[in-house]
């Protein structure tokens, strides 16, 4: 099971969301765990294969390894005495404009996966429209189960409501997860 904590804050839900439509899209389950309830996603998965821990409240997590999935914003009054500790053998997903994130992540040694419109970026567009795009895996990455995954193009559908890090992180979170993407695509609706 691929352990994914969500770190930092936004208004709404956008990127847990997107999470969830990009694993659903790919035929994979996940458990929620947040402040007020547990939940399986789609709720008849028989057999998740994400936990996706979502609240305030859990401070440690002892695991393996796993994703720490940045939101889009981490307040500046959220430091190292009152976040969540990651752990040593994560990854860090995190958008490439936030120096708050990059900022909490300095000097841990979790490898830190960029995303975001810029050519140096590890995750990003190559073409983007309305309602579809297509990801791109800049350059090789290990996977949690120590694969190495090639860089690659991934097609995306989205609504046109949506912004661009959610889309992003969520498709670094299935690379780095090692799961199989459908040859069509994901739909993130």
């Amino acid at each position: 099971m691929n352990t994914i904590l969500m770190c930092g804050s936004e208004n709404g839900i956008e990127t847990v969301n997107m999470l969830f439509a990009a694993i659903r899209s790919a035929h994979y389950g996940a458990i929620h765990i947040n402040d007020d309830s547990v939940s399986i996603i789609p709720p008849k998965v028989v057999t998740p294969d994400f936990i996706v821990i979502d609240s305030k409240v859990i401070k440690n997590v002892h695991t393996q390894g796993g994703i720490a999935l940045f939101r889009k914003h981490v307040p500046a009054r959220q430091n190292r005495a009152y976040a969540l500790e990651i752990p040593p053998a994560f990854f860090a997903v995190i958008d490439s404009d936030s120096s708050e994130a990059a900022d909490m992540l300095r000097g841990d040694g979790i490898q830190t996966i960029t995303c975001g419109l810029s050519q140096k970026d590890t995750v990003t567009f190559s073409s983007l429209e309305n309602d579809r795009a297509v990801v791109s895996l800049q350059r090789g990455l290990k996977a949690l189960d120590g694969s190495h995954i090639e860089p690659v193009e991934v097609p995306i559908t989205f609504s046109p409501a949506h912004s661009e890090y959610p889309m992003l992180a969520a498709v670094a979170v299935l690379l780095l997860s090692g799961v199989a993407i459908p040859e069509a695509g994901l739909k993130l609706i």
